[in-house]
């Protein structure tokens, strides 16, 4: 029973995003970019990030009305998109400037994925051509893809390599090595070292974000302890109080039937009385 229900479990999945949800997701996304693009990594972003997600998730949530999306999902379903618009932007480069002829198979971008690009930084430069430093060239998204009734194939401009640019090189045909100076290496040595210290800091922010969401936990499940306690201590209060009500009634009930007990007596020793009279009375008489 227990790898069944493992197994179950592990089948479950969210319903898929339609159509509708992402453009809808990539509409409230783009409002908070400044945030959530932000390359920054210390802790005060990532609080900003948090609180960014939260608030998309409450618009999204708002607008779509139907399958409650948490922040998790939707940030997870935006990193998605992005990395699926980045493949397509490599694969639509390799497309426009491989060799061999013919039309490149370029993958048109949809809307949403037009309306992102403007708001993220894709690397999509190049690889290095033979005809020159034209791999810096970024292809604009009216280059990839035009939304006109137009046959694809047709809108597609390609620009060579300039003349003067070709004249630099003897030959496309004839490779040539490159040397790698000492200003070029000590340049990428830098750029390595400076990507160890950007992941050092990633992963020292990550750290201490983990260490305020566990002191956070902490705290929380200390003020939990602390209302038990509260709670435990006034339903104590309660049933003492109970109690000293319960013996009151009891001292006052014990109160009650001596006092009636002693009336009675009372009365009965003057019952005892009047009878003693009225047969002093009667003998008196007698007499």
């Amino acid at each position: 029973m227990d790898k069944e229900s493992a197994q179950k479990k592990k089948r479950e999945r969210a319903v898929n995003f339609t159509e509708l949800e992402i453009r809808h997701l990539v509409d409230v996304a783009i409002k908070y970019s400044k945030i959530i693009e932000n390359k920054q990594t210390d802790g005060a972003m990532w609080k900003e990030k948090d609180k960014a997600w939260a608030e998309i998730a409450v618009e999204f949530n708002a607008i779509t009305g139907g399958i409650h999306r948490t922040a998790k999902v939707l940030r997870l379903k935006y990193d998605g998109i992005k990395r699926g618009l980045k493949q397509k932007q490599t694969k639509n480069k390799l497309e426009v400037f491989k060799t061999g002829g013919g039309a490149p198979n370029i993958q048109p971008l949809s809307d949403c994925e037009e309306k992102l690009l403007q708001f993220m930084t894709l690397s999509v430069h190049g690889l290095p051509a033979a005809g020159g430093n034209d791999s810096d060239i970024i292809l604009p998204c009216n280059f990839l893809y035009h939304r006109g009734r137009a046959p694809f194939s047709k809108q597609l401009e390609f620009v060579e390599p300039s003349a003067v640019e070709r004249k630099k090189h003897t030959s496309l045909g004839t490779p040539q090595k490159k040397r790698v100076g000492k200003h070029t290496l000590n340049e990428k040595i830098d750029s390595l070292t400076d990507s160890r210290k950007e992941l050092l800091q990633l992963q020292t922010q990550i750290a201490e974000h983990e260490v305020l969401q566990k002191q956070e936990f902490a705290d929380m499940q200390k003020k939990i302890l602390l209302d038990r306690d509260q709670r435990e201590q006034l339903q104590h209060d309660m049933i003492m109080k109970n109690l000293n009500l319960q013996q009151q009634l009891l001292l006052d009930t014990n109160e009650r039937q001596q006092k009636e007990h002693d009336l009675h007596v009372q009365w009965m020793l003057l019952k005892i009385e009047n009878e003693e009279a009225d047969l002093l009375i009667k003998e008196k008489q007698l007499q």
